[in-house]
C-alpha cells in the first residue's frame, strides 16, 4: 500500500539486525559489555539531565535550538523525543541494564577480595554516577507521565529481583530493595504523583483516542488482509481509510506493537516474529541459568530490559523510534550473546573474556 515506507521499514529491520550480530560479537570479547555498560549508563544521566533543563528552559524546543516538525500546531518536546511514550521506552531499558552493571560490579568486587568488601570501597566514583543516573532516569520516567513506560519499568524490575534473588542471600535481597525504593522516593521529588495516579485511572478509556478505541479500528485491517498485511510502514495510509471515528485525532499507529506487526505484515511477518521471540526467550533462559560468572547480572539486567517493553508495547510502539531499536537490538545481544571460557593454551595473566574484568 505505501511501497517507499516498507522498502524504509525493510531497510531499518536489516541494520537492527546487523546492529544485534555485531553487538553480540563484541560482548563475546573482552570489554566489550562492560563499555557498552557504561556508556548506555552516561547516555542516560545525560539525558535525564537533558529532559530537565529543556523543560525548565525551553519547552518548545529540542536541545533547547531545534523546532520540531510535527502534526499539531504547539508541540511539546521531552528531551530528543517528541512524544513521552517514546522516552519512556528508552529509559525502561536502560534503567534495568544500569542495574545490572552495578550489580554486577558489585559482585565482581565480592569474588576478587578475600575479605568482605567495605562500604567505601564499593562507593567509588564511578558507583556515585552510576547511582545518580538510575535515580535520574526513574525522575525523568515518572516526569514522563507514561503510563505503559511505569507498568513496563515495574514489570522489569519484579521480573530481575525475582531472577536474581536465587544468587543473593537475604540479606543482599534487602538491600536491593532499600536501595531501589530509596532511588524511587527521591525521583518522586521530580513527579507530579497526582497526574501520574489520574493517568493511570484512565488508561483504558474508550474515548476518542483511547487505546481501546484505537484497537477496535485497527482490527478490520488485520481481518482483510491477514496473510500479507497492508504493508510494513503503511499503517498511517491504511488507517486513512478505516478510521470511521472523528478525524480531528488521527490514528497513526497502533498503540500496540504486536496488532500492528499482524496488520502491516500478515501471518507472514507475525509467524517468524513469534517464532524468534520464543527462541529469544529460551535462549536467555539457558544462558541465565549457565552463566555463573558476574556478567549474570549484565545478562539478566538486559534481559528485564526486553521484557519491560515487551510489557510497555501491549500499549505503545516505541520500537519505531530508531534510537529505541539501537538500543533493544544491542540489550538483545546482551542478553544472548555466548560467554566462552578462555582456552588453556593462552596465557592466563589476562582475562580474554569481560566476566572477569566487569569490575573496571
Amino acid at each position: 500500500m505505501d511501497p517507499s515506507s516498507t522498502a524504509w521499514g525493510l531497510a531499518a529491520g536489516l541494520s537492527f539486525l546487523l546492529i544485534f550480530w555485531s553487538a553480540r560479537a563484541a560482548f563475546e570479547r573482552d570489554g566489550g559489555l562492560r563499555r557498552i555498560a557504561r556508556a548506555v549508563s552516561l547516555a542516560g544521566l545525560l539525558l535525564a539531565g537533558i529532559v530537565f533543563v529543556q523543560r525548565a528552559l525551553s519547552p518548545d524546543l529540542i536541545y533547547g535550538f531545534w523546532r520540531p516538525i510535527a502534526r499539531i500546531d504547539h508541540p511539546h518536546p521531552i528531551g530528543p523525543f517528541l512524544n513521552r511514550n517514546d522516552l519512556a521506552t528508552w529509559l525502561i531499558m536502560a534503567i534495568p541494564a544500569t542495574i545490572g552493571y552495578v550489580l554486577a560490579r558489585i559482585e565482581a568486587r565480592r569474588l576478587t577480595d578475600e575479605r568482605p568488601t567495605p562500604l567505601e570501597k564499593l562507593l567509588d566514583s564511578r558507583m556515585v554516577w552510576l547511582a545518580g543516573s538510575i535515580v535520574l532516569m526513574f525522575a525523568a520516567l515518572l516526569a514522563s507521565l507514561s503510563r505503559s513506560g511505569l507498568l513496563g519499568a515495574a514489570t522489569g524490575l519484579v521480573i530481575m529481583l525475582s531472577a536474581g534473588r536465587r544468587r543473593m542471600s537475604r540479606t543482599s535481597v534487602g538491600w536491593m530493595v532499600a536501595a531501589a525504593a530509596t532511588s524511587i522516593a527521591a525521583a518522586t521529588a521530580y513527579a507530579n504523583l497526582a497526574v501520574i495516579a489520574e493517568r493511570v485511572g484512565d488508561a483504558f478509556s474508550t474515548e476518542r483516542g483511547g487505546r481501546v478505541a484505537v484497537w477496535r479500528e485497527t482490527w478490520p485491517m488485520a481481518r482483510d488482509f491477514p496473510v500479507a498485511g497492508i504493508g510494513v510502514g503503511a499503517f498511517e495510509r491504511g488507517m486513512s481509510l478505516y478510521q470511521q471515528s472523528s478525524r480531528l485525532l488521527f490514528f497513526n499507529h497502533a498503540h500496540n506493537e504486536y496488532l500492528q506487526i499482524l496488520v502491516e505484515g500478515g501471518a507472514l511477518l507475525a509467524a517468524p516474529a513469534g517464532v524468534a521471540l520464543a527462541a529469544a526467550l529460551l535462549g536467555v533462559r539457558r544462558r541465565l541459568k549457565n552463566d555463573r560468572s558476574p556478567t549474570f547480572w549484565l545478562r539478566l539486567g538486559a534481559a528485564s530490559a526486553l521484557a519491560s517493553v515487551a510489557v510497555q508495547s501491549i500499549w505503545d510502539t516505541g520500537l519505531r523510534m530508531p534510537a529505541n531499536a539501537v538500543l533493544f537490538a544491542t540489550l538483545a545481544a546482551m542478553a544472548l550473546h555466548d560467554t566462552r571460557e578462555p582456552r588453556t593454551d593462552r596465557p592466563s595473566s589476562t582475562p580474554r573474556y569481560p566476566s572477569a574484568r566487569i569490575a573496571a
